[in-house]
């Protein structure tokens, strides 16, 4: 029991910061939702040419605008869970 309500506890702290995200206006919620290089090697701990590694095996899905590369917190968060590093 205790366990069930631990975790519905952090649905409702997710469902929480996903309606506070949604109700700001599209140029805000971009800002919450993609990261810069900068931010995901400080994320990840990695330097820029593990980086490049990470994208040119396609481990690690990016979107190019405006000559800069960024990258969706959900796949930077997809890249933690699954080699145990959150």
């Amino acid at each position: 029991m205790r366990k069930f309500c631990l975790e519905l506890r952090e649905q409702m702290i997710e469902l929480k910061t996903f309606v506070k995200i949604a109700a700001r206006r599209p140029s805000e919620r971009l800002e919450h939702e993609l990261l810069n290089s900068n931010q995901v090697m400080t994320l990840l701990k990695i330097q820029r040419g593990t980086l490049q590694k990470l994208r040119d095996n396609k481990i690690l899905p990016f979107s190019r605008l405006n000559d800069k590369i960024y990258y969706k917190i959900s796949d930077v968060e997809a890249l933690l869970k699954a080699n145990n590093l959150k």
